[in-house]
């Protein structure tokens, strides 16, 4: 018959364990920091989403396309669209966007404009609507959506 013998002092874990657990908790960690990370990122994504669409909805020459009808029985549609296709270019995954540079931006709006709606814009507006997204996507990209939240508000006081 075999004897145990207790010294009364803790069994210590074997060392591969301990590293297994380290390692467990070490990952779990880095999985909550990411999610954490993303729900952020998810969260500007939406706060700049919100001023894309305030923004186009204020931008005069785009509403009264709209309103008018100078893009036929779907102007609300070609206004969609436009906004979706900037959502597509500038969505959250880097800054600058890649394939996308402001003057591009600057580019793509008169264009849109001109050829979705007949409308050629001579007061520069694409320049300063361009200029708006992009630096509200710069901030959101940042953590900062204070421009975006001041396209909305400024938005809803048009829309009054």
């Amino acid at each position: 018959m075999r004897k145990v013998l207790q010294t009364g002092f803790p069994r210590q874990q074997e060392p591969s364990l301990l590293l297994v657990e380290r390692s467990a908790e070490s990952t779990a960690s880095a999985c909550l920091s990411t999610i954490s990370k993303m729900s952020q990122a998810n969260d500007m994504m939406d706060e700049f989403r919100a001023g894309v669409t305030a923004a186009l909805r204020s931008w005069s020459a785009l509403r009264t396309a709209v309103e008018a009808g100078w893009g036929g029985n779907d102007s609300q549609a070609k206004a969609e669209e436009l906004r979706t296709n900037i959502l597509e270019h500038m969505d959250g995954s880097r800054f600058p966007p890649a394939r996308l540079t402001i003057d591009d931006l600057q580019d793509n709006l008169a264009v849109y404009m001109d050829e979705e709606f007949s409308v050629v814009l001579d007061d520069s507006s694409e320049v300063q609507l361009a200029d708006c997204l992009w630096r509200m996507y710069e901030g959101c990209s940042k953590g900062d959506p204070t421009l975006a939240r001041q396209v909305e508000k400024s938005a809803q006081k048009v829309a009054q």
